[in-house]
């Protein structure tokens, strides 16, 4: 049972870190009144872009969070050296998922083209 729950809580972990970067994406757009896109001027909807954003900035920590605690520490009870491979695997999870998606796509989410 311990085996299928570790299995499970990494399989969570990869797949929030391969789509972690399409969701900062929608995060920073709504966090900065930029829902709908940058060619659009949105007036008072800019507002409840920000609270929504907020809530999903929330939501992406609570469901990473959690996760990522609970295997550093059985990484850590496994042997000390370990306590840092779910943060490098996360890391390299996100940034195969950036070349995936492409870094000009990902970029222009922020602003930046």
């Amino acid at each position: 049972m311990k085996k299928i729950k570790f299995i499970l809580i990494t399989i969570w972990l990869s797949f929030m870190s391969i789509i972690s970067p399409i969701w900062i994406c929608i995060i920073y757009m709504d966090v900065t009144g930029n829902g709908k896109g940058y060619g659009y001027d949105l007036g008072e909807e800019a507002g409840v872009y920000a609270f929504f954003g907020t809530i999903l900035l929330g939501l992406w920590i609570l469901f990473i969070l959690p996760a990522m605690v609970w295997l550093c520490v059985k990484c850590y009870n496994f042997k000390k050296i370990f306590i840092g491979i779910p943060i490098i695997g996360f890391i390299m999870l996100f940034v195969l998922s950036v070349f995936l998606i492409g870094w000009d796509r990902f970029i222009g989410a922020f602003g930046y083209y």
